[in-house]
């Protein structure tokens, strides 16, 4: 079993995750805070609950007795987003494409294998791709964690035709519609600069290894 990382929860998300657990036979933790359990590389305290059906009454009335909800953005068969007192956003996702691989198992709720959270992002930085999206696939590859060809190969496999790897090249090194936001790194700190640099090397060496075959 993988070692998770439920020390970098806060107390008020360490309380939240362990409300979501009554979801747990269905829901599988992803995104920013499933990758940060594993990896310890950046603070998230937001939840992605993804499921493989679509999303009911009966589930938001549960999380509306399970939660101090202060707003509700959006809420319909695809996606609920809810913001609580405390200041945590919880997701829940009808996620139509099958995981590539078995969830972690954890005792809250069990989590998405880092494999399967790559290949979401790389879909995600040509949709509606945050500054933190950036900042997961550069920490992937700067730590070796994936090469940019393995994030793309899992990409390929999970969403087929629904993937773009010329996109995803493309916007790799395209940063004018992402704010840059602020990140709170857990050790090893990392400026925009850098970052961008970085990417833009990382997708100049790929290009040329592709030329040359």
């Amino acid at each position: 079993m993988s070692l998770i990382h439920l020390e970098l929860l806060d107390e008020k998300s360490r309380s939240a995750l362990k409300k979501l657990s009554v979801f747990k036979k269905e829901g599988i933790l992803a995104g920013g805070t499933a990758l940060m359990l594993q990896i310890a590389h950046r603070y998230s305290f937001d939840f992605d609950v993804f499921f493989q059906r679509p999303l009911e009454d009966a589930d938001y009335r549960k999380l509306q007795s399970l939660f101090d909800v202060e707003q509700t953005r959006v809420k319909n068969q695809d996606l609920f987003i809810l913001m609580t007192k405390d200041g945590i956003e919880i997701n829940f996702v009808h996620y139509y494409f099958p995981s590539l691989f078995k969830a972690i198992p954890a005792k809250h709720l069990n989590i998405y294998d880092i494999r399967d959270i790559a290949a979401d992002k790389a879909i995600t930085l040509g949709r509606r791709a945050t500054w933190r999206d950036y900042f997961d696939i550069f920490y992937f590859l700067y730590k070796k964690i994936f090469t940019l060809n393995q994030i793309i190969e899992l990409a390929e496999r999970k969403f087929k035709v629904e993937f773009n790897p010329v996109l995803l090249l493309e916007q790799l090194v395209y940063y004018d519609d992402i704010q840059d936001q602020k990140l709170s790194f857990y050790k090893e700190k990392f400026t925009s600069e850098f970052i961008k640099k970085f990417l833009f090397e990382t997708v100049k060496r790929y290009r040329q290894k592709i030329i040359v075959k």
